[in-house]
């Protein structure tokens, strides 16, 4: 691996705000799209535990007037929402943003989210009905063709019946007759996130993700986590080629390592403190050993100065350079277009 790396970014609420402090979000989100940034993630969980917070896919319909080419990625349960819901949601950002949805899944619940639901999170049946959830979404997302509404004002014909199709899915958990009432999303299926933090998020994630997400604390257990989803994927019959893979990193920089150490105290548990030098040789490390194709960023201290710091040493090393010709999330993670399986 060489080049540009895929650079996504962290961002949760601010407790001193209660979480709900609006133009923080809309700040981290005009930084992000600034420096760079392929995609701004918001961690979520339906509980009021750690902190409060906003709903992330109606925050991220805010964000989407404020910026122009950032990816939009909210975190979703499987367990805690319907398909369809999620779907249309997920469909109506695609459009409003132009192309820059993506969506985390988590296929379980948290003890108190599961609360919340009336669930239980040691349920195995979780993992089953995860797996079904992304079939069926994937399957709405496909309830209308590209060219379905022609929107002819001479003759009157707003879509063509042809065009559309039924799901018509009948499963253990699920029965969607569809079709979605949303036009197909403009990037066909919103890329879908997934966490590999145990071993049966490991395994939705070789099956169901196109983005999976790592959390190795250091390249040798980035490499041993990387052998076990290659060997995953391939269960699944899925080449390694078929996703991308970011590694998860809690960062505190400062001018010099004392001054990152100094600050690293108040923040959770970091993966790196150092210098900016310290984080893109970091980075370029785990890149060249072939476990990452890029980061997903959780900056440890003020996002400012954060970025203030570290950009300036990823572009000079050309670790990250926003090529603003990829208009959707899909081109700047270099994933595939996806078809329709009624083309």
């Amino acid at each position: 691996m060489s080049g540009r790396m895929i650079l996504g970014l962290s961002v949760g609420g601010d407790p001193a705000a209660g979480g709900f402090d609006f133009d923080r979000y809309a700040a981290a989100a005009r930084l992000a799209e600034a420096a760079a940034f392929d995609f701004l993630l918001l961690p979520d969980q339906a509980a009021a535990q750690p902190a409060i917070r906003p709903e992330p896919l109606a925050l991220l319909a805010a964000l989407s007037v404020l910026t122009r080419q950032v990816g939009l990625v909210a975190t979703a349960s499987t367990a805690s929402s319907h398909p369809f819901n999620l779907t249309r949601s997920l469909a109506s950002l695609d459009h409003m943003s132009g192309g820059r949805a993506g969506v985390a899944l988590v296929p379980g619940a948290s003890t108190a989210e599961a609360r919340s639901f009336g669930l239980d999170p040691a349920d195995t049946g979780l993992q089953e009905r995860a797996e079904e959830f992304v079939a069926v979404m994937q399957g709405l997302q496909d309830s209308w063709d590209d060219d379905a509404f022609p929107r002819n004002k001479a003759t009157g014909q707003f879509w063509l019946r042809e065009r559309m199709h039924y799901l018509k899915h009948e499963g253990r958990h699920f029965k969607v007759r569809g079709p979605l009432d949303v036009a197909r999303p403009p990037q066909g299926h919103v890329p879908i996130f997934a966490a590999a933090d145990s071993e049966a998020a490991l395994d939705f994630a070789a099956r169901c993700a196109e983005v999976i997400l790592g959390g190795a604390a250091d390249l040798e257990n980035a490499r041993a986590q990387g052998a076990a989803l290659t060997a995953r994927l391939a269960d699944h019959g899925r080449a390694p080629q078929a996703v991308k893979r970011l590694t998860r990193l809690v960062a505190c920089i400062g001018r010099s390592r004392q001054e990152a150490e100094d600050q690293a105290g108040a923040m959770p548990p970091p993966g790196l403190v150092g210098t900016p030098a310290d984080l893109a040789d970091a980075m370029e490390s785990w890149r060249d050993a072939g476990v990452a194709d890029g980061f997903l960023l959780q900056p440890g201290g003020g996002l400012e100065e954060f970025l203030g710091l570290a950009m300036p040493e990823l572009q000079r090393r050309g670790l990250v350079q926003g090529e603003r010709g990829m208009s959707t999330l899909r081109q700047r993670l270099g994933l595939p277009s996806a078809a329709s399986r009624f083309a």
